[in-house]
């Protein structure tokens, strides 16, 4: 027990594991030092892997920064019109909610029967039919 306490203090920090170690033949050793080799290989090439990609991430994290910056006008405009929109629904009788709805729906399974590049005249004349909707609304 005494030898097993000294290896395991040497260069085992595990006491079952050096009552393990203790216990092998010669080849179960050889295997077992390989083992480790290999694993131990394993690691350090991992290690290579995981420092490579650093130069990656900090890349892309100055990309994603100067990519927000790039962003915030653009976020800033469709946050004013999604307030615009928001207000002008509110804004509308639940008959005429539902009747954009209604032209909504329409657009919406127009486009996906025909494809999108064959709705856009579709939604650009039904984006002006709403606004002169509105403009008939508000002036009865």
């Amino acid at each position: 027990m005494f030898l097993v306490c000294a290896l395991s203090t040497a260069w085992v920090t595990d006491v079952n594991e050096a009552q393990r170690i203790f216990g092998m033949n010669m080849k179960d050793y050889k295997t077992y030092q390989k083992d480790m080799e290999r694993q131990a290989k394993m690691q350090e090439n991992f290690n290579k892997a995981i420092e490579a990609t650093i130069p990656l991430q900090e890349k892309f994290s100055q990309f994603m920064a100067e990519f927000a910056i790039f962003v915030q006008p653009i976020a800033d405009a469709v946050g004013f019109v999604l307030e615009g929109m928001t207000s002008l629904m509110a804004s509308m009788s639940e008959g005429t909610k539902g009747f954009v709805g209604l032209v909504a729906a329409g657009t919406l399974l127009y486009t996906a029967f025909t494809g999108l590049g064959a709705a856009m005249p579709v939604l650009g004349a039904g984006a002006a039919v709403f606004k002169e909707l509105i403009i008939l609304i508000n002036i009865i």
